[in-house]
């Protein structure tokens, strides 16, 4: 099936949905909609337009190691700054 305003990305169904599970229905819309541009005003192709909207959003969004976790010092010294604000 081809996507975008200009018909130049090419997704099988499959493909579709991993996006929208992956990266949810906003980014999924973005990222058609840069790389339908991209295509129509370069005139230049990708072998997979899923891995190339993939590699996209991966690049613009690096997952930190620690990115659920949180560092203790910073942890107590919000609270206590929290805490005792006016007195620090």
């Amino acid at each position: 099936t081809r996507y975008g305003d200009f018909q130049n990305v090419v997704l099988s169904e499959e493909e579709h949905e991993k996006l929208t599970q992956s990266l949810g229905e906003r980014y999924r819309d973005e990222y058609i909609r840069r790389l339908d541009l991209w295509i129509e005003k370069t005139g230049k192709n990708f072998k997979s337009h899923y891995a190339t909207v993939l590699d996209w959003f991966q690049q613009d969004n690096p997952k930190k190691e620690n990115d659920a976790s949180f560092e203790t010092d910073d942890f107590f010294a919000a609270a206590l700054k929290k805490s005792y604000g006016d007195l620090l």
